[in-house]
């Protein structure tokens, strides 16, 4: 039985994050490197929140202030990892220059700045993520049945639909903050941070006697499909446009005809 727990939860946690690197990020170079760049930017945020933890010795059992200054130093290095992709975006563009030039047979790749973001997103979602599950998939994995002390037996469930929606949020977070700073809109940034926190702390109600987890995993779900929509609509997408791709979906190799299912 926990054996099934163990795999139910990482696979709930971490499927379409998973699907997503594989279908958009693994096959490109410059993409796994700003992936793995922005993930080494949130351990670093953790290990900041670590430090200050640590050193703050009377408060380090207020879970509370454990979470705002992670909260900051997250938010913190989203704006320092956008300040070093706008920095290195000249030289990024160089090296796909590069790349093409040796490739020629292969279709040109453009430095997109909303892909970066996305990509980078993905990478601090699905790290933050990682640190999230490691000790809830290592105890769903032991022996035990789940609830037999008392806890509730909704704990291993809630904790991977609120990863999920988390990694999905960073990525749509990001795609966001950085599409407002490079149109110098100053208002949206902090909005992204407060709804960061807002769910964040949302998830101290999971902690009492008597954990309420459709507190906080209904307001991320909430949140995730407005920034979702927020991030398309930031990135170009509008309804002519989703017409349009939906069209080229349905054309068939053979005559180029739209295909329309029958009724």
């Amino acid at each position: 039985m926990t054996l099934y727990h163990f795999f139910g939860c990482a696979f709930l946690s971490f499927s379409i994050p998973f699907w997503l690197f594989i279908f958009t990020v693994w096959k490109d170079p410059l993409r796994v490197i700003v992936f793995i760049t922005s993930a080494f930017f949130w351990l670093l945020s953790l290990f900041l929140s670590s430090v200050l933890w640590y050193a703050v010795e009377p408060l380090r059992s207020q879970l509370a202030f454990g979470l705002v200054f992670s909260v900051l130093f997250q938010e913190a290095f989203r704006l320092a990892f956008y300040a070093l992709l706008k920095k290195a975006e000249s030289g990024l563009m160089l090296l796909l220059e590069v790349e093409a030039k040796r490739n020629p047979a292969e279709p040109a790749k453009t430095f997109n700045r909303a892909t970066m973001s996305y990509v980078s997103g993905l990478g601090f979602g699905v790290m933050s993520g990682i640190f999230s599950m490691l000790n809830v998939l290592a105890s769903s994995g032991g022996a035990g049945i789940v609830g037999i002390r008392g806890g509730s037996q909704l704990f291993f469930l809630t904790s991977a639909l609120m990863t999920h929606a988390l990694i999905l949020l960073h990525t749509c977070w990001s795609v966001v903050f950085h599409a407002h700073l490079d149109r110098r809109q100053w208002w949206a940034p902090p909005i992204v941070v407060a709804s960061h926190m807002l769910i964040s702390c949302l998830t101290l109600f999971n902690q009492s006697d008597n954990p309420q987890y459709a507190i906080s995993l209904v307001p991320a779900f909430v949140m995730l499909i407005i920034f979702a929509f927020w991030a398309l609509y930031v990135s170009g997408l509008r309804v002519r446009t989703l017409k349009q791709g939906v069209c080229c979906c349905l054309l068939t190799p053979a005559t180029g005809q739209v295909f329309v299912p029958a009724n």
